[in-house]
């Protein structure tokens, strides 16, 4: 009855160590970069950008309050100046396999299109552009 006892306890702290260790390794990312090459201009908060740039998206600044989100420019010596920084609007959504742009093309031909937000592979959370 004693040996039962200690099985049926040592299964039960198994499956307990087995979920705790599942909710850890499934935890979203604290920070997330890609390096996206721009080929269009591309407005981002009335800010104008073509060419290569780092997004980085930092949880641990959103949870301090902070913005989350910075694009700095990427040239051959590797990252440059801060362009932009601002706080992202997380919506969950379905991963995708590589880092994604959603635009909206301006009514006006003579405007680039608008970055509405991005997702960065593999990713379940999408990052909205807040108009200002």
């Amino acid at each position: 009855m004693r040996l039962l006892r200690f099985v049926v306890l040592l299964g039960v702290v198994g499956v307990i160590v087995s979920s705790t260790s599942a909710r850890f390794v499934t935890a979203s990312p604290v920070r997330e970069v890609a390096i996206v090459k721009i080929a269009a201009p591309l407005q981002i908060r009335g800010i104008l950008l073509h060419g290569t740039y780092v997004f980085d998206h930092d949880t641990g600044r959103m949870t301090r309050g902070e913005p989350c989100t910075a694009i700095y420019e990427f040239t051959e010596e590797g990252i440059g100046k801060c362009v932009l920084r601002f706080h992202c609007l997380p919506r969950q959504t379905g991963a995708v396999g590589r880092f994604t742009l959603t635009t909206r093309r301006s009514p006006d031909p003579a405007f680039p299109p608008r970055l509405l937000e991005y997702q960065f592979a593999g990713s379940g959370e999408a990052h909205g552009i807040p108009k200002r």
